[in-house]
């Protein structure tokens, strides 16, 4: 179950991830060639060229998409074994009961 909570919070934060991505290359579809575009690296503001800009987006675009589909396989393989734990723990409990059942029957019998 903790492992299904941190997958899920990984997904979450993969999802703002290409949330925002997504939004940069909105702006950055909406710019001219030749516009200036800036990239932060560090604490400097360095000149970029907008296709190399695009470019990049683009490519984070597609690697942050590869990491939430193997994200979802993940989650959905903890979920499926989740269930299997869930369903042997409900047929243990089962058979406890009968063989407490059992075991009442035969003392008060």
């Amino acid at each position: 179950q903790k492992d299904l909570g941190k997958a899920i919070n990984n997904r979450q934060g993969l999802q703002a991830q290409l949330t925002e991505n997504q939004h940069v290359k909105t702006e950055l579809d909406l710019l001219e060639d030749e516009s200036v575009v800036y990239k932060l690296v560090g604490p400097v503001l360095v000149k970029q060229d907008p296709f190399e800009a695009r470019s990049n987006v683009q490519k984070r675009i597609g690697f942050i998409e590869g990491d939430l589909q193997r994200m979802d396989e993940r989650i959905k393989g903890l979920e499926k074994k989740q269930d299997q734990k869930r369903t042997e723990v409900a047929q243990l409990q089962a058979k406890m009961q009968s063989v407490v059942q059992r075991a009442m029957a035969s003392a008060s019998g």
